[in-house]
């Protein structure tokens, strides 16, 4: 009897450890559960900042210098970055492609909310806003500041779209060959500075070269082809920078210019040759035509030519350009694109270079 006993009290005693076992170990990670439930949902450090008179919400890391830079404050941002990721002593800069920075300008940009002129903006983008924007609180109060949440994202994205670069072009040789497709050093950073115009301008290039392509047979730099393919860029940019970004007729035509002026540049420096001539004439031509047939309203009072509309313009265009044969009389053709500015002077291709409009609307071909 003493013995069952003592067998039944030593039965009992251990299952009584065990339950306390299993009551500690339950409770052990039960804690450890919720430490690590606490870690997950602990947000990253952010801190709040004045941006263009509204209140945002940053992290804390992020560089505040990206706020507000002019081109060269962002040129020398970027340019560090590049040097300190370089994986050999070449501190050259390399170019990309408008195929190769397409992707990379779309994926960075598909990370924040989306914000035109006029579009709906999606709840998720709504939410995403009013988190990041604390002091509005209302759809209307999102609409009425449409350019400042724009501005804000977009310096956002140019970090990321700055890095993605610079990790591509680590990962790629031989990216400085320069073609009609290739970006210039200073083309690439302008576009990197607002990725959604950089975005709207990259698929405007590609898409006149695909027209180009498709009407005249080849992107050959001198013929009727290339004064068609220079002007419906123009427009294309012009018109898909509206469309796809609240910004104004003159935003748009001043990142169009800068950046197909930007075009022409070779190792950072502007070209003075007959081909840079003819290619900045038939550019600000573009905008012109452009400007005038562009009329800046909301909805219906708003009035782009459309894509149909521009191709069959400057088909009819290129088609009775002026013909400068340079092949017989290099200086004569030379001489005369530039006289129709002021001719060959600093101020003519300061203006070429630099201006958004001038007097003509024709175009130029060299053979």
């Amino acid at each position: 009897m003493k013995r069952l006993l003592c067998i039944k009290l030593t039965d009992t005693l251990t299952v009584l450890n065990a339950l306390f076992m299993i009551a500690v170990t339950s409770t052990v990670f039960s804690c450890k559960e919720q430490l690590l439930q606490k870690s997950a949902e602990q947000p990253d450090p952010i801190e709040l900042i004045d941006f263009k008179g509204e209140t945002v919400i940053v992290p804390t890391g992020f560089p505040k210098t990206l706020f507000d830079q002019s081109p060269e404050e962002f040129e020398s941002y970027y340019r560090s970055l590049f040097v300190s990721a370089r994986t050999n002593a070449t501190t050259e800069m390399s170019v990309l492609s408008f195929e190769e920075l397409q992707p990379i300008l779309q994926k960075c940009l598909e990370r924040y909310p989306k914000i035109t002129s006029d579009n709906i903006i999606s709840e998720n983008d709504l939410e995403r806003i009013f988190q990041d924007f604390p002091k509005l609180r209302t759809v209307e109060e999102v609409n009425s500041k449409r350019p400042v949440i724009f501005d804000y994202y977009q310096d956002l994205c140019k970090r990321d779209a700055t890095l993605e670069v610079i990790n591509y072009e680590n990962s790629v040789e031989n990216l400085r060959t320069l073609s009609p497709g290739k970006l210039s050093d200073q083309e690439q950073l302008h576009l990197l500075s607002v990725p959604a115009y950089g975005l709207a301008y990259v698929n405007s290039g590609l898409d006149a070269n695909s027209y180009t392509q498709s009407i005249y047979g080849n992107l050959d730099g001198t013929n009727m082809g290339n004064a068609f393919r220079h002007s419906v860029w123009n427009a294309f940019a012009i018109r898909n920078i509206l469309k796809s970004a609240p910004a104004s007729e003159n935003q748009a035509i001043d990142f169009t210019q800068d950046g197909t002026a930007k075009h022409e540049f070779v190792n950072n420096d502007p070209q003075y040759t007959i081909d840079a001539a003819m290619d900045l004439h038939n550019n600000m031509s573009a905008r012109v035509w452009m400007e005038k047939k562009t009329s800046w309203g909301i909805g219906p009072l708003r009035k782009i030519p459309s894509y149909g509309e521009i191709i069959a313009e400057m088909q009819g265009k290129a088609a009775i350009a002026i013909h400068y044969n340079s092949a017989v009389d290099f200086a004569g053709a030379f001489n005369a694109i530039l006289n129709a500015h002021g001719g060959n002077n600093a101020t003519t291709w300061n203006n070429l270079y630099g201006n958004m409009y001038g007097s003509y609307e024709h175009l130029v071909r060299l053979k």
